[in-house]
Order: C-alpha cells, then structure tokens, then sequence
C-alpha cells in the first residue's frame, strides 16, 4: 500500500482506518472479557475463601465437641461398669462392650490406625479407651467431617 512518495489513496485511507477502528473494536472487546473473567475468577475465589473458613470452623467445632463426646461416652460406660460391678445380675463386661460397639460409638480399627502406640495394650482397644483413652481425650471414633482422620 505505501507509495515511493509516501502518499495514500483516499481509498487506502480509509481502508486502513476501517482495520484500525476493527482492531480497536477487537482489542475492547478482549479488555471486557478479560473484566469479566477477572470478576468471575475474584467471586470464585471470595467463595472459595468463605468456604474454608466455614469448614475449619466447622471441623473446629466438630473436633471440639468430639473431644467432650469422647469424654462423656468414656465416663457414662466406666460409670455403668461400676455399677454392674456392684450388683448381682447377668451382665458381663463383655456385653457392655458389645453394647457400645453395637451403638457406633466406638470404631475399633479407625481407633487403631489412629493411635498405633495402643497395639502394644494388651486388653485391646475398647478397653485400652475404656480405661485411659477417654481420659487421654483420645477419640473413639472419626468425627472429621470429609477431611483428613
């Protein structure tokens, strides 16, 4: 398009500034994608962010009442053995401890996995949690809501 004497055609004229205003055009357009995308990606993230707060408080909250959960189950079922103790009848330690297991308050194997140094107790688990676990705020079972046990 350019000259030897460096002119322009008015039709050359107005053929480059028809390329330049749909250049420019192009370019608008891609800065307002780009604002969007932007905007989309910073919600996403302000939600993103809002959630993970949400679940470490929950998991927080959980782990904490897990710990008194713990402790209660401990103390009602060494409460009751004591009783049983006490007076005549059929019961036998082992079917409180069905009792409880049956119930879903004690995991026996999540109990292990979560405190190998208990494989060493040689009364097993339920015991070993019956007798100084709960006391320990040692956990009888995964409270963790979908995260890591």
């Amino acid at each position: 398009m350019k000259k030897e004497n460096n002119t322009y055609s008015e039709a050359e004229v107005e053929e480059l500034k028809a390329q330049i205003d749909t250049l420019e055009k192009k370019l608008e357009e891609r800065f307002h994608e780009v604002a969007v995308l932007t905007e989309q990606f910073l919600t996403m993230q302000e939600k993103i962010e809002r959630e993970t707060t949400v679940n470490d408080k929950l998991e927080t909250l959980v782990n904490q009442n897990a710990e008194v959960f713990s402790y209660l189950i401990g103390n009602l079922v060494n409460i009751i053995s004591e009783d049983l103790k006490n007076k005549p009848h059929d019961y036998k330690q082992q079917d409180l401890m069905a009792a409880v297991k049956l119930c879903g308050f004690f995991d026996e194997e999540w109990y292990q996995q979560r405190y190998p140094d208990i494989r060493k107790y040689q009364y097993g688990p339920f015991l070993h949690f019956l007798q100084c676990g709960y006391k320990e705020k040692r956990l009888p079972m995964n409270f963790v809501l979908d995260r890591k046990s």
